[in-house]
């Protein structure tokens, strides 16, 4: 059975503002962002990935959830031609052009729909998930009967041959725009019978490790063992040294603690104080061995101690910035990984702010992970702690859709 499948995608018909009527994935933003996305254009695809909830829903047939809403809005859209099925299955090679104009780089991507794989041996999560409902897109998944939004592969290939069978193959460009943030959206279908077939070939031997869709990818598996014609997931795959791809480190707050924590609270750790977090941040060394602690009493750069590295034979996974905090600071402070007093975020301003307004008893900032490392530990078996990972950019959703029909 082949890994990488084409498929006949579906997308918005030719001349839609696609800046207006596709989004970031479903989870990247918040409702009132999606209603705004709603009110700027009707036919917006925050319809069909995370509608609006009533009072009621699921509650009766005069009642409907929003995944059946979701359902009827796709069947509309489809039946007035807002969305229209390409003729023939095919391969689609997407860019996202990112970054400043002194800086710009470019992620590229093969779009297709990957075999799941029950055994775990070529598909492999890279970081643990913390515990929430999957029912909420395998129920949108059964009610469209259409995989919405594409997860996120990523795959090594040191001599590059993917893109470059997919790049000189790649003659139908179909879509190009800017979105509001200033990224320039490519896509183009990869149909030329040779083409398709060498890059389905490309992918026969290849370990492919989820970068983002976690939750989607095990909700598939779980669907697929009741319907094994549903045995396929739309999928982004990407080369894990792409120029243009890149991790954001999730920083760490912590609340809920008896009394905020210093550095003599971490003994693993030496501590020195810092004058500026966010300038001390930038300079951190790239060998995983220091982080930020950032408190209403003071901000330490903490560099861990030599005596106390991790020794649990895991490899690359011992090595991280992000396993080194968890298992020599959070967890001697009683915050095992999945605690709801640990909270998340990107943003190291809000991080620092949340500390100085008394929201968060304290900051840990850290560096963030390269893509080799994810593969490394991934190949090896090994699952970073949660949110260790935030990859950009991110794609758009409602670019390329695939009914589960083949």
């Amino acid at each position: 059975m082949d890994v990488l499948r084409p498929f006949r995608a579906l997308r918005f018909a030719p001349g839609t503002d696609l800046a207006a009527t596709t989004t970031p994935p479903h989870d990247c933003f918040t409702l009132a962002e999606r209603d705004a996305l709603l009110a700027r254009d009707p036919h917006n695809v925050a319809r069909l990935v995370r509608g609006q909830e009533n009072p009621g829903d699921g509650e009766g047939p005069a009642h409907p959830s929003w995944h059946a809403r979701a359902a009827d809005t796709l069947r509309s859209w489809v039946a007035d031609r807002t969305l229209v099925r390409d003729r023939a299955p095919a391969l689609y090679l997407y860019t996202i052009a990112h970054g400043p104009p002194e800086a710009r780089r470019t992620l590229t991507a093969l779009i297709g729909r990957i075999t799941l794989d029950p055994t775990g041996g070529r598909v492999k999560p890279h970081e643990a998930t913390l515990s929430r409902p999957k029912k909420d897109r395998l129920r949108l998944r059964q009610a469209t009967g259409c995989d919405m939004e594409p997860i996120w592969m990523l795959y090594r290939d040191p001599r590059g041959w993917v893109n470059e069978v997919a790049v000189s193959n790649a003659i139908d460009e179909l879509v190009r725009f800017t979105d509001d943030d200033g990224h320039e959206h490519r896509l183009w279908r990869v149909d030329r019978r040779e083409a398709v077939g060498e890059l389905v070939a490309q992918f026969e031997e290849r370990t492919l490790v989820i970068a983002d869709g976690h939750h989607r990818y095990q909700t598939a598996l779980e669907e697929a063992a009741g319907d094994p014609r549903r045995g396929a997931i739309l999928t982004l795959l990407v080369r894990d040294d792409d120029p243009g791809l890149a991790i954001e480190a999730t920083h760490r707050l912590v609340h809920g603690l008896p009394s905020a924590p210093g550095p003599a609270d971490l003994p693993a750790w030496n501590a020195q104080p810092i004058a500026d977090p966010l300038a001390a941040l930038r300079g951190l060394a790239s060998d995983g061995r220091e982080v930020i602690l950032a408190t209403q009493a003071g901000a330490w750069r903490l560099q861990l101690r030599p005596d106390a590295e991790l020794a649990r034979g895991l490899g690359r996974l011992d090595r991280l910035a992000v396993s080194r905090l968890q298992e020599r600071a959070l967890g001697p402070l009683g915050l095992p990984a999945g605690d709801e007093r640990v909270r998340f975020t990107r943003d190291v301003a809000r991080a620092l702010q949340e500390v100085r307004s008394g929201h968060a008893q304290a900051a840990f900032l850290l560096p963030p992970e390269s893509p080799a490392a994810v593969l490394d530990v991934a190949a090896a078996g090994h699952l970073m702690p949660p949110k260790a990972t935030y990859f950009v950019p991110k794609p758009r959703s409602g670019l390329v859709m695939a009914p589960l029909d083949e």
